[in-house]
């Protein structure tokens, strides 16, 4: 009867042991990294993380690049419900090849707008801080566009600063006696 009774105790140490492995190995890792093998599990975990944040996502962007990746969707989601997006960017993958000569600096309301659009303000944080219409900003911001050849806000704000539109003028204090927290929206 002692027999049985270990042998039986030595079976129920087994299942737990190999519960906790099951449970170790379909569970996602509480580690601070994680190890992903392959193009596809890679994008499959960065689609994961974008669908899952709620306030914000932070990117580190350098190449390689995975193919595949151009494909933003998750991203365009996760900007919808207001996940603010904030990206240190690997120099050399700003520039463009063959850009055009840089065009004649914008005035100064133009480049306060730049300025905020490069510190992520929001259409309606630029028209309250310069006192205009949202629509004013919004038409502002189209024609940066097409003056940079921008596709976006991003790269009207990094095209900026790379021609230096985004420092401070002579007659100006250095930037950080002059920087500005815009108000942001409540993500809650």
């Amino acid at each position: 009867m002692l027999d049985r009774q270990q042998r039986l105790d030595r079976l129920r140490t087994d299942a737990r042991e190999l519960a906790l492995r099951a449970r170790a190995a379909t569970a996602r890792p509480n580690h601070m990294i994680e190890t992903v093998a392959g193009a596809e599990a890679v994008l499959a975990v960065i689609a994961e993380l974008e669908l899952g944040a709620r306030h914000e996502v932070l990117i580190v962007d350098r190449p390689p690049y995975l193919d595949g990746a151009a494909d933003n969707t998750h991203e365009l989601q996760a900007l919808a419900r207001g996940v603010a997006y904030r990206a240190v960017y690997h120099a050399p993958t700003l520039v463009e090849p063959g850009r055009s000569p840089d065009p004649a600096r914008p005035g100064p309301r133009d480049l306060a707008i730049l300025r905020m659009l490069a510190s992520g303000a929001k259409d309606r944080a630029i028209a309250r801080a310069l006192g205009i219409g949202e629509r004013t900003v919004l038409r502002r911001i189209q024609t940066l566009l097409e003056t940079l050849h921008a596709d976006t806000r991003f790269q009207a704000g990094v095209q900026a600063a790379q021609r230096g539109w985004l420092d401070p003028r002579p007659d100006q204090p250095s930037r950080s006696a002059t920087w500005r927290q815009f108000p942001s929206t409540s993500r809650e």
